[in-house]
């Protein structure tokens, strides 16, 4: 039986077969009676998509709207639905198959729903406090004054307790 999305609710309709996976996923959901089958309402984000994996379809493939000159080709709107769903992961998908747009995609998407407050590239480095200015001088390293934001000192732990590298 398939999984229905409610897209003017931005709910999902999960039928009772694999409704007993989900009910231990929100405190959100209800029972819903729909076209005489007994349905569980699950709210569609990526709370629950992440908590279900591949049973439910992701939130970005149903309401983001895709901004860009070019339209996603399938394989990249696959490929940003799994980065949204993953904290960490690796993206080995071939060469011109679109990787670069499928990430700032994913990233656009989980920052428009407030699932990701900030990025600085790993290479960041603080500014300097020598009054330097945005006029391209540099301060620590290789990286302009400028076009970075990082505010942690050089070789602490970068921005949260689950990150695996150091700046």
């Amino acid at each position: 039986m398939p999984v229905y999305v409610h897209s003017p609710s931005r709910s999902l309709l999960l039928p009772e077969s694999i409704a007993a996976q989900a009910a231990s996923v929100t405190a959100r959901s209800r029972w819903i009676a729909y076209r005489g089958e007994r349905l569980l309402a699950l709210p569609h984000d990526l709370e629950t998509a992440r908590s279900l994996g591949d049973l439910v379809p992701g939130p970005i493939l149903h309401y983001y709207d895709w901004p860009g000159r070019h339209e996603p080709f399938e394989k990249q709107r696959i490929t940003a639905d799994f980065f949204t769903r993953h904290d960490r992961c690796f993206c080995f998908n071939e060469i011109g198959t679109g990787k670069t747009m499928s990430a700032l995609w994913a990233a656009d998407y989980m920052k428009r729903v407030g699932a990701l407050r900030g990025a600085v590239p790993p290479r960041c480095r603080p500014f300097s406090s020598s009054g330097a200015t945005k006029s391209g001088n540099r301060s620590r390293g290789d990286t302009p004054t400028g076009l970075c934001t990082a505010t942690a000192p050089v070789g602490s732990e970068c921005w949260s307790s689950r990150s695996t590298s150091t700046c």
